[in-house]
């Protein structure tokens, strides 16, 4: 005799409300359409920023080791364009190959890194006008602590958002279409 099965769904298959459906069961209309589909436009836009941001500064690390990006034009945001390639296809996951993910880790750690160098070059001394105004130290703590953060923030933040977004999207225009 074989067991039966067991009622609760692993997690990873449950989400607690699409967009395809409201909290009281109905199907959305279109003002919710609307309303979903700008909010994950906004975060793609968020998303993109925050890409943009962190391909400037790993650009300029790696200008202020001397490797000469601007002989390349704008084709030298093909570097961070192929880190946020593998950051997204080869992210772990089971069943991918083991050099993927080596490749995976060396590119991504390299990408924290340039990020971070850029980010101290970049914002030692810097005054920012944020709030009442922010001058970031020379050095110490008080400038690596929050680069690090930064750092780490777009590194990984950007390519999961977008991912997250464009499925949202898919959710929402696309899935509805299914039954037809």
């Amino acid at each position: 005799m074989l067991p039966s099965p067991s009622p609760i769904e692993p997690a990873a298959r449950v989400r607690s409300r699409s967009p395809n459906t409201r909290a009281n069961g109905r199907p959305p209309g279109l003002i919710d359409n609307l309303g979903e589909t700008i909010a994950a436009l906004s975060a793609l836009v968020i998303a993109a920023a925050l890409w943009w941001a962190g391909a400037y500064f790993t650009l300029y690390c790696l200008r202020q080791v001397g490797i000469p990006l601007d002989a390349l034009g704008t084709w030298q945001w093909a570097i961070p364009s192929g880190v946020s390639t593998i950051q997204l296809w080869w992210w772990p996951r089971r069943r991918l190959a083991e050099y993927k993910v080596a490749i995976f880790g060396g590119v991504t750690a390299l990408d924290l890194g340039s990020t971070l160098y850029g980010m101290i070059i970049w914002g030692s001394g810097r005054a920012l006008p944020l709030a009442a105004g922010i001058t970031l130290p020379k050095t110490g703590s008080g400038l690596i602590v929050p680069a690090v953060i930064v750092s780490v923030l777009l590194t990984f933040i950007p390519e999961r958002l977008a991912l997250w977004a464009l499925r949202e999207l898919r959710l929402i225009w696309m899935d509805d279409h299914d039954d037809d």
